[in-house]
């Protein structure tokens, strides 16, 4: 028998070369929205290749960041950091990094198609991972959280802990997998080990930030600092519908519905647990993260990203990937083509795909949660589970 891994890999590089051709598009006219990155923009906006080391020399003043300080936690910080380093050019800079993520999306594709066979090109093939791989470096994220569902399935709890806690250091969400992971080891294995897995995931991203913190205070601070008082963007739910709140009462609601959000996901998933049923690990993983996209005050086009690897582990119906994809391309057009001719033009068909999107997220919110393993998936947890 074919072994799916490699035709998902070789789709991948396919989709991976045809979105690096879309962002070393042109850099003006029309079309240099459409081939916008965040890459090339940070290179050239902030100076990265000039920039001292990340967060030691900076702060936050009146709103901004100053100095060396970046909007990301720090390990993608350094990554962006180190990667600038002896590059003269937006375009190389953007070829150095999508080298290096291109290996991470590989990694990614390997690994789901060890995990769940064909159902991989869900990854392999998606728009999304065209438009979005070279849009920002979220892949270092999603590819250790990746990692700790591969550790995951294989039963090894505590080495998923540790990948979730790296991926915290790149970008926040992965951490939200670590409560799951504990109520998942707790079912199995006990409550107190249940118990060192949660902490272990929470050490982890702590000791990686620590260093940083303790050399500048201000200068990490400066990273959350930041969010907090930034408004929401404008294809976000927040930034059309509630364009004159301040970033404080954005913050405030957005917090509290996600808080709820998370409880009762859990309080649900838990419930499923009655007897000897499993924790569902990866359903109420992925809800957590579609609940985190949904109510976020921020919400980058990249973020989906962080779920095309639930649509693929989890025993979800592809047209919820078809879905996703053609209101995802409506929103990249609406932003980066029709807005870069008229904001009002393109106004009417951001509120139809950012509401589109949102109710995609809570549609997908619900099946997750209620969604069991994909049978291949399924079927390697289980075995893994009997030997942990």
């Amino acid at each position: 028998m074919a072994r799916p891994e490699l035709a998902v890999v070789v789709a991948c590089t396919v989709t991976l070369l045809t979105g690096f051709a879309l962002k070393s598009g042109p850099e003006g006219g029309r079309l240099h929205l459409l081939c916008y990155s965040d890459i090339k923009t940070f290179f050239v906006w902030r100076g990265i290749g000039e920039m001292d080391f990340p967060y030691v020399h900076g702060g936050f003043q009146n709103g901004s960041l100053t100095g060396s300080s970046i909007e990301y936690p720090v390990l993608m910080g350094t990554f962006m950091w180190v990667t600038a380093r002896g590059v003269s050019s937006a375009q190389q800079y953007l070829s150095v990094s999508a080298a290096l993520l291109g290996i991470v999306a590989l990694g990614i594709a390997w690994a789901l198609g060890r995990l769940s066979g064909w159902r991989a090109l869900m990854w392999a093939l998606a728009p999304g991972l065209g438009l979005y791989a070279f849009h920002n470096w979220d892949l270092l994220a999603v590819g250790a959280m990746v990692a700790g569902l591969w550790f995951w399935h294989r039963g090894q709890g505590h080495s998923a802990a540790v990948w979730f806690g790296i991926g915290c250091a790149f970008k926040l969400f992965p951490i939200l997998l670590v409560p799951p992971l504990a109520l998942d080891v707790a079912k199995r294995r006990g409550r107190a080990t249940g118990l060192r897995v949660l902490v272990l995931g929470a050490v982890v991203a702590i000791a990686i930030n620590l260093p940083f913190a303790v050399a500048s205070p201000a200068g990490w601070a400066a990273t959350y600092r930041f969010h907090l008082e930034r408004g929401p963007n404008i294809d976000s739910i927040w930034g059309l519908a509630t364009a004159s709140w301040s970033p404080e009462r954005v913050g405030t609601v957005s917090t509290l519905l996600t808080v709820v959000t998370f409880a009762a996901v859990l309080a649900y998933a838990a419930s499923r647990t009655r007897g000897e049923a499993a924790f569902p690990f990866l359903g109420a993983s992925g809800a957590l993260v579609v609940a985190f996209m949904l109510w976020n005050k921020v919400h980058s086009p990249q973020y989906v990203l962080w779920i095309l690897p639930f649509l693929v582990l989890l025993d979800v119906r592809i047209w919820w990937w078809f879905a996703y994809g053609v209101v995802d391309l409506t929103l990249y057009l609406s932003l980066f083509l029709v807005a870069a001719i008229s904001l009002e033009e393109a106004r009417p068909w951001l509120w139809l795909s950012v509401f589109g999107r949102a109710l995609i997220l809570a549609g997908l919110m619900v099946v997750f949660v209620r969604a069991a393993p994909a049978s291949r998936t399924a079927a390697s947890s289980t075995s893994a589970s009997t030997t942990a």
